[in-house]
């Protein structure tokens, strides 16, 4: 048999086990969120959060009003973009009213920013103050896993509370395959928030935690399955 054939008779193997295991094999009209673009955003969200800190290179004083401009349109333009796709995928709203809702959430979260620049700061100071191993504050956001879990928890949970679907949880499971920390974008976190070390801790949807908490590795908080 010729490599070629060969090649043509594994390639339908694969189609057909397509319709056998068919829950595995999105081949909807309706598009899902692609998770490449929604990863982009929020390495892009992370840069307006902590920049010079959190992804590519610093923007000067010079140009930085220009970098978040940029920044921010083409965050809107995206994640509007993906926020609809769930929305449509969810099959209870007409497409009108899933582009409106897309939007205004995503506008919702831009607006946000700032207060979340807040809170991340003041779980930065929490982390310096809470471990005495803490050298400065630059060493915190460059290194410490709990500050992008945090912070992509933060993020996550504005959308979450806007009522996207399946984004949110994108977001933070990609947080928890990168830190080792499992943060329901459905839990509620108070300010000041440090996860020292932080391998193995799961804060579950149902989770309430109030200001000034730390936690340690291994730590589950909310019902077991």
């Amino acid at each position: 048999m010729k490599v070629t054939d060969e090649l043509n008779r594994i390639a339908d193997e694969i189609t057909e086990s397509y319709d056998r295991y068919s829950r595995t094999a999105h081949l909807d009209e309706r598009p899902l969120p692609s998770r490449e673009t929604v990863l982009e955003v929020l390495r892009d969200l992370l840069r307006l959060l902590f920049p010079g800190y959190m992804g590519k290179g610093p923007p000067s004083r010079r140009t930085v009003k220009f970098f978040v401009r940029a920044l921010v349109d083409s965050i809107y333009v995206r994640l509007s973009e993906e926020a609809e796709k769930a929305l449509l995928y969810q099959g209870d709203r007409s497409p009108e009213e899933c582009r409106s809702i897309a939007q205004e959430s995503v506008l919702r979260l831009l607006r946000k920013i700032p207060e979340l620049r807040r809170l991340l700061w003041l779980d930065v100071q929490a982390a310096y103050d809470g471990d005495p191993a803490a050298k400065s504050h630059e060493e915190v956001m460059l290194s410490y896993p709990c500050i992008t879990a945090i912070a992509t928890y933060r993020v996550a949970h504005e959308l979450y509370e806007s009522g996207i679907p399946l984004i949110p949880r994108m977001m933070t499971e990609w947080a928890h395959s990168e830190t080792g920390i499992d943060i329901h974008p459905g839990a509620k976190i108070g300010e000041r928030f440090f996860i020292d070390h932080g391998t193995g801790v799961v804060i579950g949807e149902t989770t309430t935690i109030g200001n000034d908490v730390k936690m340690y590795q291994g730590v589950t908080l909310g019902a077991l399955s």
